[in-house]
């Protein structure tokens, strides 16, 4: 999978960018109000991942816990791993 420039969800498009690190742990990060997911550059599939985990905030900014977010962001990661010819 190809991690894009951008990415429109709904009517908003967002620049994603991948960075060498943070300053604390955090892999990804969301930011709305910037209209930005940020992606820390490391393995393709442990980027890729994060990607999903950010996208599935930008589906639904309200808060919902970090393990909600993550299984859903595992799931989308696997489907299209296992389905490829589903976005053809």
């Amino acid at each position: 999978m190809n991690i894009p420039d951008t990415i429109k969800v709904g009517a908003l498009t967002y620049n994603i960018i991948i960075v060498d690190g943070f300053d604390d742990d955090k892999d990804g990060e969301h930011n709305p109000l910037q209209l930005k997911i940020t992606i820390r550059k490391g393995k393709q599939e442990a980027m890729e991942n994060t990607f999903w985990h950010e996208v599935v905030h930008a589906f639904n900014s309200e808060t919902k816990s970090e393990e909600y977010v993550q299984a859903l962001a595992n799931s989308f990661q696997l489907f299209i791993k296992d389905n490829p010819g589903v976005f053809k």
